[in-house]
């Protein structure tokens, strides 16, 4: 609640039971900020004395304190009056007491901000002009540094326009003067509403537009999210065929490694038969090695024999020689006497062949027994060399001895000619067949 009374210069002072708003609207921080009974700059003293000559000095001596505020908190008795609890700037003491507008105006300059901060009842400076009786002059200044204010509320509910005519019977001004400030608020008021619905308008036709170029811009975003999900759809598809190749050639790489694998464990068994085969054909090579040391030793053996052979068939050429030679220059009975001695040697050729073939066969068996124990079967064949043998060896020596019987020159010539070829034929048969066994 609020209640006036005045004060000791006949103003009017308004003051308010209820306590001061939670929320101070000074922007200043405590610093800004000094109580009534500890120190009031002296600004603020002469306004609240009207002096206003020796207000401006303070002024122009400290500009800053036109930002402090001065805060009463309960009665003081100090100056004028000390009741109430209030807080104010320098600017919201100077409405309330009628200032010269050149005060106003250069309170203003100093602080422009001071137009639009509140006191504790919620009141701006044209609020407190207003309520006390300020020139039109004064009103005009603080409309002009806060044309907002002419809308703005005080704690009780009230605009600058609805305090005027709430306190016009007991304002200090002229009729006149409550006319112009009354004309001046309400012009005020109508501008700024005048301002308002144009800007109002202005936002709604901008809105208006901004709502078109949304729709456009929507219309066209919507198109573009059609087609980005066309493509979008397009790509999972795309995607979802990839991934159904990825999948056959994962199978096919499975198949693929499953094969590998069972060909790999062929490939083992293969290398593990090949280094068996090879172990064999290790041990073959090695048996081969042994048999070819063997029939080196078996060859020289027949070497050495042929060699035997070649001597008597040497012998025979010479005796055949010799046989012809004794021929031509003896007589019969040397010739008969070189048949007997020729009968003998050749007696003893056959006994040599026959010792000859018996070896043969037994080196024959020899060898048949010892590839039979290595395992290696050879094909039956017929031994003329040993049938010629056993048949020489089944002959007894007294049919090979035939009766000397008289025989001419050309005859004895020509048996001598035919046992000699007989005798190198047999010997050339036998190292034939010695060879072909080879």
């Amino acid at each position: 609640m609020t209640e006036e009374k005045k004060d000791n210069a006949g103003d009017v002072v308004q003051l308010d039971s209820s306590p001061p708003s939670s929320n101070p609207p000074s922007k200043s921080g405590p610093k800004d900020e000094i109580l009534y009974n500890k120190g009031a700059t002296e600004l603020f003293l002469h306004i609240e004395e009207c002096d206003w000559e020796q207000a401006y000095k303070s002024f122009e001596k400290d500009s800053e304190a036109v930002k402090i505020w001065v805060k009463k908190t309960k009665s003081e008795g100090t100056h004028t009056f000390g009741w109430g609890i209030w807080r104010r700037l320098p600017i919201h003491e100077a409405c309330r007491r009628q200032p010269p507008a050149w005060l106003i105006s250069s309170l203003l300059s100093a602080h422009p901000e001071s137009a639009t901060l509140k006191n504790d009842f919620g009141q701006m400076p044209l609020h407190v002009a207003v309520e006390c009786g300020a020139t039109p002059e004064v009103i005009n200044l603080l409309l002009l540094s806060n044309w907002h204010a002419i809308r703005v509320e005080d704690n009780s509910g009230r605009t600058a326009l609805q305090i005027l005519e709430e306190g016009q019977e007991t304002s200090v001004l002229m009729q006149d003067d409550i006319q112009v400030v009354r004309e001046c608020l309400q012009r005020s008021y109508d501008a700024l509403l005048s301002i308002e619905r144009s800007w109002k308008k202005r936002w709604d036709q901008r809105e208006m537009q901004h709502k078109e170029q949304l729709g456009a811009v929507k219309k066209v975003h919507d198109q573009a999210i059609i087609v980005e999900k066309n493509v979008q759809m397009k790509i999972k598809n795309d995607l979802e065929s990839k991934k159904n190749i990825i999948d056959g050639l994962k199978s096919d790489r499975f198949q693929l490694e499953k094969i590998i694998q069972e060909k790999s464990e062929k490939e083992k068994i293969f290398t593990r038969e090949i280094e068996k085969r090879d172990t064999q054909i290790e041990d073959l090579q090695e048996m081969q090695e042994n048999l070819q040391g063997e029939m080196q030793s078996f060859q020289k053996s027949m070497a050495e024999k042929d060699k035997t052979v070649r001597r008597l068939k040497k012998n025979i050429q010479t005796l055949s020689n010799d046989l012809a030679q004794i021929t031509i220059d003896h007589d019969d009975q040397l010739i008969v006497s070189a048949y007997s001695q020729l009968d003998a040697d050749m007696k003893a050729l056959r006994r040599s062949q026959k010792l000859m073939a018996k070896q043969l066969s037994t080196q024959s068996k020899g060898l048949h027994g010892i590839l039979k124990a290595r395992g290696i079967k050879l094909a039956p064949q017929e031994d003329e060399t040993d049938m010629k043998n056993e048949q020489v060896a089944t002959v007894p020596e007294e049919e090979v001895v035939e009766e000397v019987k008289p025989m001419n020159t050309a005859e004895v010539v020509n048996n001598i000619a035919t046992a000699a070829l007989a005798a190198l034929q047999g010997a050339e048969q036998e190292g034939l067949d010695s060879e072909d066994y080879e």
